[in-house]
């Protein structure tokens, strides 16, 4: 573990606030796409995840490793889906059964973990790029907008949307590359 991950765990255990602001910023974007792939619901998916790192702030003495603290905070957010989805609210809301084998274990539970911090990243870099090109990417795959729409909301040609497009999906892959990691 490296010694920041050290140190903050050891606030954390000893009370600070400041380490469990620390974690939450680590953590609440990847932990906030998780639960939302489950309940599709952002407002509650906000709510689940605030609500697991009060649980964390109650159990912090327990964490001696930085992956230990995560899997509680991923396992804690999914327990927490689990429970909305079988909430008269999510039922009333969503008119449909939830299957039990949905409420038993998430069948994809690591996947999509991988896939929050992912996406987490993703969207960190996409705010990176230059402006014409993150506006492109956000239009395209956020607000699923056609080249022309977006020609038109951006007052350019469907030939400059391409080449934005191309540029930025270009950045996105030479950082990703450059990244160090499995799930790159």
């Amino acid at each position: 573990m490296d010694v920041d991950n050290h140190h903050t765990l050891n606030a954390l255990r000893e009370g600070s606030e400041e380490a469990l602001e620390s974690i939450f910023e680590r953590f609440k974007h990847p932990l906030l796409h998780f639960a939302n792939a489950i309940v599709k619901d952002l407002p509650f998916s906000e709510e689940i995840v605030s609500d697991s790192f009060v649980k964390l702030w109650e159990c912090k003495i327990q964490f001696n490793e930085l992956n230990q603290l995560q899997a509680f905070l991923y396992t804690t957010t999914r327990n927490k889906c689990i429970d909305y989805l079988r909430s008269p609210h999510a039922k009333r809301k969503f008119v449909v059964d939830v299957t039990e084998d949905l409420l038993i274990e998430y069948p994809d539970f690591e996947v999509e973990m991988m896939r929050a911090e992912l996406l987490d990243a993703l969207n960190k870099e996409v705010l990176k790029l230059p402006s014409a090109q993150k506006q492109v990417v956000i239009l395209s795959h956020f607000d699923n907008k056609t080249t022309a729409e977006i020609a038109q909301k951006l007052n350019m040609s469907n030939n400059s949307v391409y080449v934005n497009y191309a540029r930025a999906i270009e950045t996105l892959r030479r950082v990703f590359k450059k990244k160090k990691g499995w799930i790159y």
